[in-house]
């Protein structure tokens, strides 16, 4: 990484701290909360001697040292020292006690913690208030006034009427007459103090007990960053406070304050160093695309065109229909004619420009006279290859829209998977001969475009299970390119993956090592151990600055989505000559998500401040929240990657939102997502699922 390019979320680590320290408590959380990215440190006492003095119930403390004027007070002096100093035991007991005054003021106050860990805080708050104490009153005063209840009556209502119902329930009476029994002790149930170890256990992995000092990181980076401006060089900038420089007003001209003009060129360059990939998930639904229960969709692909400014998505009907929407209007573009069966799998086949100017019109098959026809201005021609669920397979050409071949039952059950793969044949305008396919019938066929037929029969590859998905290996080069595509992955529902080997002539299939690998023997903590999907991360080979980096040329690189809540980067190398080829695996990057994962779409982003790309991987759990996670791809850099003795650990999404879940009113667990790029800003979202009636376009 540049030394000028520093992670976005350390810089706001910089100003959390900073603005903690001097006070400016309300300025951190209206930043945290616009950011999106927490802060969630308390700072702790080291041996019993805290150097910020005194404490009070905002959650934080103030430093002895401090500026003037930066100690906060909800109440005055009286309400200070009213709860212990915050440590992680003291949080242990407050709420193992029940002490949520406690909980609240000292350790929960001013933090940015999910809403789902905040509902739960205040549930278990709700219910203890009238079933351990009696005090209905406060219970419903709770119920109606809290923020965290108002927002649980838009997000999940159901859940709301619940707790309503059990207040309306409770008898008092009754409640009195046991306490008087019990002599005290009622209410407080095994599953209530279970839920208080639940709570623990979830406020901890969020909150950061910290001990470290105040080291003033931020005015140290300020004052570096303008010597380097003036001088050019940071060796020579000695680290101290951002008070030794006069502050100018924001909107005084450089010339006003003598400002020199290669400063002001400096001071430009900088302003034009800007995060080139997104943050956030798209907060915001700009567009619904309505499609009734027979025409819903199942399947969508995107489709950037070099010669048009507007991406087309296709997406695939459970009518059998493929249709070609622009997604920023939502206007349809064209459609095909139906099929009797629903689309389940979608592949694109691209020609390079350099392929396709040089390739002459060629006659072109008995489907569709003009289906296969290009020109050699069209430098983006893309086929379309289709599965169905009745197990037929059909190739369009993106352009007309037009039938090019269709290969009728293919497959007894439906078709899950399917890829463009073998050599580019003259014939076809220089797309690919073969498609491969993959089905529930357990069954893998390879098809040839130019006589129509299938070639070859791969029976019982994953031992009688299902296929589950196909990715095509090109061995470090682009799907586009010229190359023949003999290399592709399965994953079958036996919890296996194989490594397959095409024969370019024949169109006969082989096994690498002529056997299949188990997905544990990847992560051996992949308690599911069965991989649902692959995708190929397409790494831009044009970059000179990755190119010299890479550690073999020939190395694929495969998400690989699990049934369970992992998810893995892995590389798949070839090693050894044609006639004997050896396959060698190694886990790059686990990925651990709070609920089981049941969709990724991925997209490497280049940019400016980062000699390596960025990874930006979106994701679907269970209950239909998406997930964005950035991921730098530090394995593209040989000398970098020395330094991980293992894979790259994620257990935290950059970011995450349930705006399609909160439209709907109840969990999609079918959600699935898919980016649409631009060039000039960040990706809009295509949210859509079988189960629902709209395609979300989200931004």
């Amino acid at each position: 990484m540049p030394r000028n390019a520093i992670p976005h979320e350390e810089v706001l680590g910089f100003i959390y701290e900073y603005l903690d320290y001097f006070g400016y408590r309300n300025s951190l959380m209206a930043l945290q909360t616009e950011s999106r990215v927490p802060y969630n440190t308390i700072h702790v006492a080291i041996e019993g001697n805290d150097e910020r003095d005194e404490f009070n119930p905002w959650g934080r403390t103030t430093a002895a040292g401090s500026y003037s004027g930066t100690q906060v007070s909800r109440g005055g002096d009286s309400r200070m020292m009213k709860f212990p100093p915050p440590s992680l035991v003291g949080l242990q007991r407050a709420v193992s006690q029940g002490n949520w005054a406690e909980v609240l003021n000292v350790y929960v106050d001013g933090l940015l913690i999910p809403y789902e860990v905040r509902a739960n805080l205040y549930e278990l708050i709700f219910e203890e208030l009238f079933l351990v104490h009696g005090i209905q009153t406060a219970a419903r005063t709770l119920l109606q006034h809290s923020p965290v209840f108002k927002e649980m009556k838009e997000n999940a209502p159901a859940r709301l009427v619940r707790l309503q119902k059990m207040l309306d329930d409770f008898d008092s009476i009754q409640w009195e007459e046991n306490h008087n029994k019990a002599g005290g002790n009622v209410g407080l149930t095994v599953e209530l103090q279970k839920r208080r170890e639940g709570v623990f256990q979830q406020l901890k992995g969020l909150i950061h007990f910290s001990s470290d000092p105040f080291d003033g990181a931020l005015p140290s980076a300020l004052l570096i960053a303008e010597r380097c401006k003036c001088q050019g060089s940071a060796a020579e900038a000695e680290p101290t406070h951002s008070g030794d420089q006069p502050r100018f007003h924001k909107r005084e001209r450089p010339e006003a304050r003598g400002t020199t003009p290669d400063v002001v060129a400096t001071q430009k360059q900088w302003s034009e160093v800007r995060l080139e990939y997104p943050i956030s998930v798209p907060q915001s639904i700009h567009r619904k695309v309505p499609y009734s229960a027979e025409k819903a969709i199942t399947t969508c692909c995107v489709v950037s065109r070099r010669e048009e400014t507007e991406t087309i998505v296709l997406l695939g009907r459970a009518d059998g229909v493929l249709d070609f929407i622009a997604p920023t209007s939502g206007e349809l573009v064209r459609s095909t004619t139906a099929h009797t069966d629903g689309v389940l799998a979608l592949a694109l086949d691209e020609v390079s420009p350099s392929a396709s100017a040089v390739i002459e019109n060629k006659k072109s098959t008995r489907e569709d006279p003009e289906g296969a026809r290009t020109t050699t201005a069209d430098s983006s021609c893309l086929w379309i290859a289709a599965g169905y669920r009745d197990g037929w397979i059909k190739v369009y050409n993106f352009s007309t829209g037009r039938l090019v071949r269709r290969f009728p039952s293919v497959h007894s059950m439906g078709v899950t998977t399917l890829l463009f793969a073998g050599p580019r044949h003259p014939n076809l305008m220089n797309h690919r001969n073969f498609v491969i396919t993959g089905s529930y019938d357990t069954t893998i066929h390879v098809l040839d475009i130019v006589s129509g037929t299938s070639v070859f029969k791969l029976s019982d590859p994953h031992h009688g299970a299902f296929i589950n998905a196909l990715c095509p290996l090109p061995r470090g080069g682009q799907l586009a390119g010229e190359e023949t595509l003999q290399t592709f992955m399965s994953a079958g529902n036996d919890s296996m993956i194989g490594i397959w080997w095409l024969d370019e002539r024949s169109g006969m299939v082989r096994s690498l090592e002529a056997r299949t690998w188990n997905l544990m023997t990847l992560y051996h903590e992949c308690k599911d151990g069965t991989a649902t999907a692959l995708q190929l991360v397409s790494t831009d080979r044009s970059k000179e600055r990755i190119d010299s980096r890479r550690d073999s040329p020939d190395v694929d690189y495969v998400i690989v989505g699990t049934r369970s809540n992992v998810v893995l980067i892995i590389a798949v190398a070839l090693l050894g000559s044609a006639a004997e080829r050896s396959v060698q695996f190694r886990t790059l990057c686990v990925i651990h998500a709070r609920k089981r994962v049941r969709h990724v779409s991925a997209h490497e982003c280049w940019t400016d401040s980062l000699s390596i790309p960025m990874l930006c991987l979106y994701a679907t759990d269970e209950e239909g929240t998406t997930l964005l996670y950035n991921i730098e791809m530090k394995w593209l850099d040989a000398e970098a990657w020395k330094q991980f003795n293992g894979a790259i650990n994620i257990t935290k999404a950059t970011d995450e939102n349930a705006v399609v879940l909160m439209d709907v009113g109840k969990m999609v667990d079918d959600l699935r997502v898919c980016g649409v790029w631009h060039s000039t800003s960040h990706p809009q979202l295509l949210a859509y699922a079988p189960s629902l009636s709209n395609v979300y376009v989200l931004r």
